[in-house]
């Protein structure tokens, strides 16, 4: 087969779908297909593009997500590649584009939580609407979470029958450390103290400033001797966020190392004594795996897909619950015990989750709509 994958998401930045990207076509490659794979990628994205394998051809445009060219461009760049298949990774794709093709559709967040005045503005609203739907009605659609698959049922009017789920996975590089290298690597990180780690954006729906609040009555009342760690950037169309943090009054015990490496990344999951995930919704929430296979309690919310990610092993608390999220967090810092049940049960159900699955049951999907 010729298989197009539209990975202009590819780049770290980009977040979960950019490591959903990476981690699909390495997984397909592996799978020793002779299959040919033509990659879209935009200029930024060819920069961290480092896949050197004879059946891949990458193909850099100058197509934005969600841009006018996306809707007149793309279709004659993807028709004269001539694919048997066209797979979108994220739901953005053009409207008319007649070949034959498979749609990831990763969450609705676009439609439940705007950001800033593309998502919101009416007329741009009516776009975004018209091209998930589109989307949500290719020949193919792969939702990663039954609970995302719910969502495209109830909200885009798609019969179940259309719809694969086939889940993430954490990367192999995700792995308990030593005690000798956890502590090692907090010396370099946080002067050596403990901390409690957020891996997320910067968004209100992610539960940053209730986070936030939850630190705040855990030095307070507690005294523990925590740092909170927010991974990422702040984003400028929430202010507020960064307002919360520079004001708070344990803002000294907060730390902020921006974007994380993926060198780094395993190292903060892994040395840290909790991730707190207090998400309003999730379309599969793969930090909280990535935190569990690295052996790393969870504290996370109870909506969307989150519950059946992390199956029995995290604590789940109601999102927008300051003094549940703390009293979790609190019973997870406090009692070694349940740590240590914590982290032995993550591992566990991190290890039903894998990359290579993802991509066989993605290319089993691919040789059906072939045929």
């Amino acid at each position: 087969m010729k298989i197009v994958l539209d990975a202009r998401f590819w780049r770290r930045e980009t977040g979960g779908i950019g490591r959903y990207s990476r981690e699909l076509l390495h997984g397909l490659l592996a799978l020793k297909t002779d299959d040919q794979f033509d990659v879209i990628l935009t200029p930024k994205d060819a920069e961290e593009f480092a896949v050197r394998d004879k059946r891949v051809t990458p193909h850099v445009v100058e197509v934005g997500h969600y841009s006018v060219a996306e809707q007149t461009k793309l279709p004659g760049i993807l028709a004269a590649l001539s694919p048997d298949l066209t797979h979108f990774l994220n739901f953005n794709q053009p409207l008319w584009y007649a070949g034959k093709r498979v749609t990831t559709i990763h969450d609705l967040t676009v439609k439940y939580f705007p950001v800033g005045r593309s998502q919101r503005d009416p007329i741009r609203r009516f776009a975004f609407n018209q091209i998930m739907a589109r989307a949500a009605h290719s020949d193919g659609v792969i939702a990663i979470s039954r609970s995302t698959k719910s969502d495209i049922i109830r909200d885009l009017k798609v019969e179940p029958t259309t719809i694969r789920v086939i889940g993430e996975a954490a990367g192999q590089e995700f792995a308990p450390l030593t005690p000798a290298e956890a502590s090692s690597f907090r010396k370099r990180a946080t002067s050596g103290r403990p901390y409690i780690l957020f891996v997320n954006q910067w968004r209100p729906h992610k539960g940053l400033p209730e986070l936030v609040r939850a630190f705040e009555q855990l030095k307070q009342h507690h005294k523990l001797p925590h740092q909170l760690v927010i991974t990422g950037r702040a984003s400028p169309h929430f202010p507020e966020l960064a307002q919360a943090i520079e004001h708070s009054p344990v803002r000294a015990d907060i730390l902020t190392p921006g974007f994380v490496s993926d060198e780094d990344l395993p190292s903060y999951y892994a040395a840290a004594d909790v991730l707190a995930f207090p998400s309003y919704y999730e379309g599969f929430g793969l930090g909280v795996l990535e935190a569990m296979q690295s052996g790393t309690p969870v504290v996370c919310s109870e909506v969307s897909s989150l519950p059946e990610v992390a199956g029995g092993a995290a604590l789940f608390v109601e999102p927008g619950n300051v003094a549940g999220l703390t009293s979790a967090l609190y019973r997870v810092l406090s009692d070694d015990k349940l740590s240590r049940q914590l982290r032995q049960l993550g591992i566990e159900q991190a290890a039903h989750f894998s990359w290579t699955k993802t991509a066989e049951q993605t290319y089993a999907l691919y040789r059906t709509l072939a045929a």
